[in-house]
């Protein structure tokens, strides 16, 4: 689930209303310092309680340029030339 991050509370509980059990959560940041404005939310049905929090997405670099991470998101990896 992709939502706003203020919404973390509200995701949860609607999440165990309906007997599943968040189990990733990575918090998006436009770049670095600034405050995120997305929360990324993996949750299974039925799930142990037991949550993992990924270091933070940060989307663009200082000069504007997508990261490193995003890039390969949106292209796959680049492949290593031997």
């Amino acid at each position: 689930m992709v939502h706003r991050p203020q919404r973390l509370g509200d995701i949860i509980t609607m999440f165990r209303k309906y007997r599943m059990e968040p189990k990733v959560i990575q918090f998006v940041h436009p770049r670095i310092g600034s405050e995120a404005n997305m929360v990324l939310v993996e949750a299974h049905r039925d799930g142990k309680p037991d949550v993992k929090i990924l270091p933070p997405l940060i989307v663009y670099q200082e000069n504007g340029e997508y990261c490193q991470e995003v890039m390969d998101i949106y292209y796959g990896p680049k492949e290593e030339k031997a």
